[in-house]
């Protein structure tokens, strides 16, 4: 086995979460989820960043980024939720233990302080795959299908008025059927597309 010394924001915002479901299955105690959360809100906040958006990757021994500095736009919405999930967890365990109020201070600062406009593209209605800060360009691609791993982002910035709930329906929903099945096309039919936003999103029959 090898450790892989790097990590992204999807990455990071799972990881979070754990904490909260290894509190909320009793593998760990508040002290151990609190100290988890601490540090690795101490380490985010050491990281460079854009306009508060994490990079797509980092070096997790240097917190240096790696490869071509990049901001996705589906792994900040996979972390900013994350993030808003921990929150909401978070308030359970804030009645019996205040040190979680600390916590969820710099859970909001994190959240104010990334900029969803800075990705949407006002002109389509849609979000950029990312921004180069290397070579300063968004390239020429938006998130266009709803059954995409970028649904997330989207749910989340029409729920927080960042963006207009016209951009909820440039999503296109093209139906495909096969061997009697039918459903939403994705751009790679990948399990990443259809399965992560549900983990986070309401899901309906």
């Amino acid at each position: 086995e090898v450790v892989a010394h790097r990590t992204s924001p999807t990455n990071i915002g799972l990881y979070l979460l754990s904490c909260l479901a290894a509190r909320d299955f009793d593998l760990i105690d508040n002290n151990e989820l609190y100290e988890r959360l601490y540090n690795s809100l101490d380490t985010i906040n050491k990281l460079i960043k854009w306009h508060g958006h994490l990079y797509n990757w980092y070096d997790t021994e240097t917190l240096n980024v790696l490869g071509t500095p990049y901001i996705s736009t589906v792994d900040s919405g996979n972390f900013i939720t994350s993030i808003e999930t921990l929150k909401e967890g978070l308030i359970e365990y804030q009645i019996d233990d205040n040190r979680f109020g600390d916590i969820i201070i710099s859970l909001d600062q994190i959240i104010n302080n990334t900029d969803f406009k800075k990705l949407y593209n006002e002109k389509r209605d849609l979000f950029y795959i990312g921004y180069d800060t290397l070579n300063k360009t968004y390239g020429n691609n938006c998130y266009d299908i709803f059954m995409s791993e970028a649904r997330t982002t989207s749910y989340y910035a029409i729920a927080k008025g960042i963006v207009p709930k016209l951009h909820w329906s440039k999503l296109g929903r093209t139906l495909i059927s096969k061997d009697g099945y039918i459903g939403l096309i994705s751009w790679t039919g990948t399990t990443f597309e259809y399965f992560m936003p549900p983990l986070l999103l309401p899901t309906y029959k």
